[in-house]
């Protein structure tokens, strides 16, 4: 596909065409996907961020400037969405980690309670 077809592609998907969205994505599905693998640490999140990705392109199309290569635009919003996802692991695992230190141990027995018991024994 030309940079002029995906132009026009671009120009029907912000008139509310679905199927011109469709050709934009399967231009550009085969180098997202690519890009979003080779940034992802983890490859079973790269289905993920590629969703996030599409997302934000549908989002942003009103944005794309038409003077610039499709191309650039695209590698631009996968490197952002990349970026938000590993933003948001990094979140987590900070929150894990917080919660493993704000854990209490089991509580050990006080002096009276280990007095009581040994006096019920007897």
């Amino acid at each position: 596909m030309t940079e002029t077809e995906l132009h026009e592609c671009i120009r029907s998907t912000r008139s509310g065409n679905k199927d011109a969205f469709r050709k934009i994505y399967a231009h550009s599905k085969d180098y997202v996907y690519g890009t979003v693998s080779l940034l992802v640490n983890n490859k079973q999140d790269a289905a993920d961020v590629v969703s996030e990705v599409y997302v934000e392109v549908f989002k942003s199309l009103y944005r794309y400037d038409f003077e610039k290569p499709f191309r650039s635009w695209i590698t631009g919003v996968v490197i952002r969405q990349v970026r938000n996802w590993n933003r948001k692991l990094w979140r987590k695992f900070r929150l894990y980690e917080r919660g493993k230190l704000m854990e209490l141990p089991e509580p050990s027995p006080d002096s009276e309670s280990l007095f009581l018991r040994h006096k019920n024994c007897k």
